[in-house]
């Protein structure tokens, strides 16, 4: 529900309220249907971690390892991230129509759960093609600025630090309503997006210094020490910690079937998430539905899970405890062997990233059209 237009004016405002902040989501799930023009998937691609991968037909996939602009589907992603953000836009405008019933508390809250996602929307938008238009009201009188780092920058730390001020201090991906924005997650956003614009684009020449600034499209300022508050309430106060052992916080480690992988036997590990636990790791999450369908329709369905599969045509067995899938994005061996010459003691590599060579049963390139499948693939 995008608008409380829908509603009339007996609706519980309550409803209202949240049938109005919950519009603002719904871009979470807008690239869905389509996972290669997830900001995730487009991340791992890009990067020197992964292959492209797939089938020889899998030209976007190739393309984007390969940032290729001849067949990235930038207009998808484009048209996807702005749609986004005219939603939240429209939200933040009818929030200021809610009834009078509705606390001025929860109005805010709202508010800044939207201003959070714009940010978050943007700086996905920004990773992927750099200084972009900045829209912050669906009206034909506004003129979007100027695509420059300083704007866009500029304009998210302003939206998050905005949002840390209208939130509440809960913590909803500790409680049952953790499909939630809370301001702890905003103060962890709002720090990642300060390191990169200060760090790739020079935004503060003297980062050392501890009044080092940002000024802000309204002309206020965030300055190095504002940013440094907002990560110790959030590691002080939000109730959010890592988990003793790396592991853990990855499903191979769920208790029905620990001990039948090789890679976890006998290691005393027990998932994060067992029997509906809450992982203290996690301040913000996208939450997908557990229905897999190929139909458009169920596109809340994780379909990076069948694109990022290891590549089937083989018994399932094979590639216990992992499932199957499309084999888009298989781990680069050089990527394996940089790490393992440069940290060959850390935990987390093997934790990671399987060697299907300790797969007794796995077959390499079982599927005839497979391309770029390597012995490493990704355990997330």
């Amino acid at each position: 529900v995008k608008s409380f237009r829908f509603y009339n004016r007996w609706s519980n405002p309550l409803v209202l309220l949240k049938a109005q902040s919950t519009g603002a989501y719904e871009g979470l799930f807008s690239a869905t249907v389509e996972p290669f023009a997830l900001f995730y998937m487009i991340s791992c691609l890009a990067s020197d971690e992964m292959l492209g991968g797939g089938g020889l037909a899998d030209n976007l996939f190739h393309g984007t390892d390969l940032l290729s602009s001849a067949v990235y589907p930038s207009d998808y992603v484009w048209n996807a991230y702005y749609k986004s953000i005219e939603d939240v836009n429209n939200a933040i405008t009818q929030l200021q129509f809610m009834p009078s019933e509705v606390s001025k508390s929860d109005i805010d809250h709202a508010h800044g759960e939207a201003l959070f996602l714009r940010a978050y929307y943007y700086t996905q938008l920004a990773s992927i093609f750099g200084p972009v238009p900045v829209i912050i009201k669906n009206t034909w009188e506004e003129k979007m600025t100027t695509a420059t780092a300083e704007a866009v920058w500029g304009q998210i730390l302003l939206d998050l630090k905005n949002a840390i001020a209208l939130m509440d201090s809960y913590s909803p991906t500790l409680t049952s309503d953790d499909s939630r924005v809370g301001k702890y997650a905003a103060e962890a956003l709002l720090a990642r997006s300060f390191l990169f614009y200060t760090g790739f684009y020079q935004g503060i020449h003297d980062i050392a210094a501890n009044d080092a600034s940002v000024t802000l499209p309204d002309g206020s300022t965030l300055t190095k020490n504002d940013v440094i508050a907002y990560i110790n309430d959030c590691v002080d106060n939000s109730g959010f910690k890592l988990v003793a052992d790396y592991r853990n916080l990855w499903p191979y480690t769920n208790r029905l079937t620990v001990e039948d992988y090789s890679y976890t036997k006998g290691q005393g590990l027990k998932w994060v998430e067992d029997d509906g636990a809450v992982n203290p790791e996690v301040l913000f999450k996208v939450k997908y539905s557990n229905l897999a369908s190929w139909s458009t329709s169920t596109g809340y369905a994780n379909r990076i899970a069948l694109y990022m599969g290891i590549r089937g045509g083989q018994n399932y067995s094979n590639t216990f405890p992992f499932g199957q899938g499309w084999g888009v994005g298989p781990v680069s061996p050089a990527f394996f062997s940089d790490w393992t010459q440069a940290e060959p003691n850390d935990m987390r590599r093997n934790a990671s990233i399987q060697d299907v060579n300790e797969l007794p049963q796995y077959a390499m390139n079982a599927y005839a059209d497979g391309i770029q499948e390597t012995p490493f693939h990704e355990k997330k």
